[in-house]
């Protein structure tokens, strides 16, 4: 058992809980009801004219003809295909550290097999454009293959 995952004879916590990203940021009960229905197939005719719709959205939004991917994975499924498609291993990589989501990060991208800078910075204030502009400029061996930034 884990430290953080309390076990039956521990407290629990009280009240209603509350979605922590950054947090605590409050869902509105009108979006909570909406949320309460039973998951839909993928397959279903309804699930696919949303998704056929949703695409010809973000299409346009984005601006583009061609074809999307969406790949469905939390934060940290995108932080993960962020690095084996961008990057790979022994590479060296700059994370702006911005709080407990970056050193996660950084910590995951060190697991993957990359070399991992960290930028450090006030977490409230984060780090300056001025700082990477720095420390981009030292690198004249263009051995920084990518900068990572966590940003709300």
């Amino acid at each position: 058992m884990t430290a953080n995952r309390p076990n039956s004879n521990q407290a629990r916590p009280r009240g209603r809980q509350f979605f922590f990203n950054p947090g605590p940021t409050n869902i509105p009960d009108r979006i909570l009801g909406a949320m309460n229905r039973a998951t839909m197939d993928f397959f279903d005719p309804v699930f696919l004219d949303i998704q056929k719709r949703a695409t010809e959205g973000v299409k346009r939004v984005l601006k583009t003809r061609q074809t999307l991917l969406f790949y469905g994975a939390n934060g940290h499924g995108a932080w993960e295909a962020a690095l084996v498609n961008a990057f790979k291993p022994g590479e060296k990589i700059l994370m702006l550290e911005s709080g407990h989501f970056s050193g996660n990060w950084s910590d995951m991208a060190r697991d993957l097999g990359y070399e991992v800078e960290t930028l450090s910075a006030d977490w409230r204030h984060g780090v300056t454009a001025s700082e990477v502009e720095k420390r981009l400029k030292v690198d004249t061996k263009h051995e920084i293959k990518g900068l990572l930034v966590v940003h709300n």
